[in-house]
């Protein structure tokens, strides 16, 4: 992962002060996005307003799954810290039935590697 290291330089002196990281670290979420039938779209991203207005537009950049499906709601989102993570996540969640995603959504269903979850958020301004 990358973080933004925060340096204070004395010029007079030379001497430099660690200030700490900063927040820009490349963090990935795992989402899943109810359309008007019920039925459950998982997908990974990176900046998860940005790709839920994506398939919200209907656009180009829409998944095909959710064109003209609309209204959509996020029903779940999940900061991952690695893609490879993220990744697995999205499979195991994809691999699912109806009954445990909707435990998932609920919260009453944890990931087998929790450990590797940052925090689970629920987006509801999204929506």
């Amino acid at each position: 992962m990358r973080a933004k290291i925060t340096l204070n330089i004395n010029k007079q002196s030379g001497n430099v002060a660690y200030l700490g990281e900063t927040a820009l670290v490349s963090m990935w979420f795992v989402y899943i996005i109810e359309n008007k039938f019920g039925h459950f779209y998982t997908g990974i991203c990176k900046d998860m307003a940005r790709r839920f207005n994506e398939h919200n537009s209907n656009g180009a950049k829409c998944a095909k799954a959710l064109k003209g499906k609309g209204p959509l709601k996020l029903m779940y989102c999940c900061q991952i810290g690695e893609h490879s993570a993220a990744l697995k996540m999205e499979i195991w969640i994809k691999k699912l039935s109806k009954p445990d995603k909707v435990r998932l959504v609920a919260n009453t269903l944890t990931y087998p590697s929790a450990h590797e979850r940052q925090s689970t958020t629920f987006i509801n301004e999204l929506c």
